[in-house]
Order: C-alpha cells, then sequence, then structure tokens
C-alpha cells in the first residue's frame, strides 16, 4: 500500500498505533520508498506518545493524537508536551472532529489552542461526509466551515482535511471531495479508496 500511495502521489501516510497490524512493516515500507509514514494514536497519553517517539529509530516519522473526545484531547496535550520535552524537532498531528473548539469543550478549549500553538502541532479536521447532509448541497462551504472553525481559535493553525474514500456510505472518489479546492488532503482508510489503491 505504500508503494502504491507513493506511485499516486502522496508523500505521507500513518498507521493507527495499537492495532494488529504491521506497523514496522509499515514503517520499513516508508524508509524504502521514500514516504513519511508515522504512527495515528486513538488513545493518546504521555506514557503511549514516549512509546510511539521510540519507533523514530525505525523510521516513524510523526505521532497523531486522535482528539474525538474531551479525554482523548487531554491525553494529547499530554503526549504533545512528553514529546517536545524529549525531541524539539519530531512532527506532531492532532486529528479532531472538531470537539475540542467547540462550545461542549469549555475551559479546555483555550488549553487546547495553547497546547498545539505552543508544540507547533499540525490540526488534521475530520470531514465525514455520510454524516452531514450539508455536505451534499455545499461541499466546499463546509469544508470551509469546519476548518475556519479551528482558525478562529487557533489563526496561525496549519489545517489539513481527513477525507472518507471508498467505504460502503462514503462517497466513492477523491473528486466527490473536490480536493482540488483544498490546500492538503489525508485519506482515511486509504486502501479502500480506488485512486490510492489502485482498485
Amino acid at each position: 500500500m505504500v508503494a502504491t500511495a507513493k506511485s499516486r502521489g502522496f508523500t505521507q501516510c500513518l498507521v493507527e498505533y495499537g492495532e494488529d497490524n504491521d506497523a514496522p512493516g509499515f514503517l520499513a515500507a516508508g524508509v524504502a520508498h521514500g514516504v513519511a509514514v508515522g504512527l495515528w494514536d486513538p488513545d493518546p497519553t504521555a506514557a503511549r506518545a514516549l512509546d510511539a517517539h521510540r519507533w523514530k529509530a525505525n523510521g516513524s516519522r510523526m505521532w497523531c493524537a486522535q482528539g474525538e473526545t474531551l479525554d482523548q484531547c487531554r491525553g494529547a496535550m499530554a503526549g504533545f508536551d512528553a514529546i517536545r520535552q524529549v525531541d524539539p524537532d519530531y512532527p506532531l498531528l492532532f486529528v479532531t472532529n472538531n470537539i475540542g473548539f467547540s462550545a461542549e469543550a469549555g475551559a479546555i478549549k483555550g488549553e487546547l489552542a495553547a497546547n498545539l500553538k505552543r508544540n507547533g502541532v499540525v490540526v488534521l479536521v475530520e470531514v465525514e461526509a455520510q454524516l452531514n447532509p450539508d455536505w451534499h448541497d455545499k461541499p466546499v462551504e463546509f469544508e470551509r466551515a469546519l476548518v475556519d472553525a479551528v482558525r478562529r481559535v487557533l489563526p496561525e493553525a496549519i489545517v489539513v482535511v481527513v477525507l472518507y474514500v471508498g467505504g460502503e456510505t462514503w462517497p466513492k472518489h477523491l473528486a466527490d471531495y473536490a480536493p482540488e479546492d483544498l490546500l492538503g488532503f489525508y485519506v482515511w482508510d486509504a486502501e479502500s479508496c480506488p485512486e490510492v489503491a489502485g482498485a
């Protein structure tokens, strides 16, 4: 999959940390093919962040903490701080459904924004078209609304949109998301995406 992604023009990919998968194989393939492979952590903590950072010697090029609940946001912040104490330059990413930037976040919103800024974290915003009826009428505006929600809290944020493609209920092709309008994007479950998997 890493080799196919490279041939399709993708320069980075993530493998879920802690899943029953071949993380070492993905990392080795990334080194072999010149693709930056990193670890996506669905249960971030300071301890897990430092454990993931140890994979740097095996080719891991970034750590991506998931923030889809407030507890995950708190764990991500602890993880970012822990890695920065040992490595000031290691790339850090935060993938979120925007809960940490919503009214529901309360006081954590400002703390999260400060943490992401202090640690130089790239923010990935999930765009799940199948769960959002507004997508079908105004797809580009929908993407921008999610990105703007982050930038209202964190104006300096580098935001990358995460697209869901190829599943039974998701759009079937990248073009369905008008990716040419985006500055950058990741594709979730890339193995099922025709443009990445070569199907």
